[in-house]
């Protein structure tokens, strides 16, 4: 599969418009380092900035992130999800019901997390395809938080939040305008829950005898 990062697309744009390192770094008020290390893979790329870089090259966030092709699924290649919930127990039944519930002729694994540094951790050095995350998390992210910098990691991961309270709605839904969560199911997820997120998935589908 080939895997195009925000690093790259960033020195694509700086070379179509003939800027040097040094000129977009002026652009952006930072130094030439951080410039330097995104280009080449080695840091990552907080949301503000990408907002700033964006903003340079006349584009939205979105199309930004659009521009970048890190985790989209093609034949023959395993599906890979991540479950982030801080209760050991909803964690266990998630991740369970997630593998008995559903299928790809390519294979598919689930992992689940019980911190969100984890799960950065683990998106740092693997490709994930779609993230379930809690809304609720102990630490110093919540779920809407760790959304983001997930999706500054890998712009294409579907991310798809879970919680039991309604009033968190309004602020999911203004983090999908802006293309940093792809949905918002309430709790408990069930496979008839998950059947309406299929669009969002690619090859899955919910086995035939766990339609309920």
């Amino acid at each position: 599969m080939k895997k195009t990062t925000l690093g790259t697309i960033i020195k694509k744009l700086r070379e179509s418009h003939s800027l040097t390192q040094q000129q977009l770094a002026d652009m952006l008020n930072i130094t030439q380092a951080p410039i330097s290390r995104w280009e080449n893979g080695e840091r990552e790329m907080s949301l503000p900035i990408m907002r700033r870089i964006a903003e340079v090259f006349d584009m939205t966030l979105s199309d930004l992130m659009d521009m970048a092709d890190d985790v989209d699924v093609t034949d023959g290649e395993p599906v890979n999800i991540i479950v982030i919930e801080d209760v050991p127990v909803e964690l266990s039944g998630t991740v369970s019901m997630l593998k008995n519930s559903l299928h790809s002729e390519n294979g598919l694994t689930v992992t689940g997390f019980l911190t969100g540094q984890e799960a950065i951790v683990h998106c740092r050095e693997n490709r994930v395809d779609i993230a379930f995350l809690d809304i609720e998390l102990n630490g110093h992210r919540n779920g809407l938080e760790l959304a983001a910098e997930l999706k500054s990691i890998a712009p294409k991961m579907k991310v798809i939040i879970l919680t039991a309270y309604h009033e968190y709605a309004s602020d999911a839904w203004e983090l999908h305008s802006e293309n940093i969560i792809d949905d918002f199911i309430l709790k408990p997820l069930t496979p008839r829950r998950l059947n309406r997120e299929l669009k969002l998935m690619g090859n899955i589908t919910i086995r035939q005898d766990d339609q309920s």
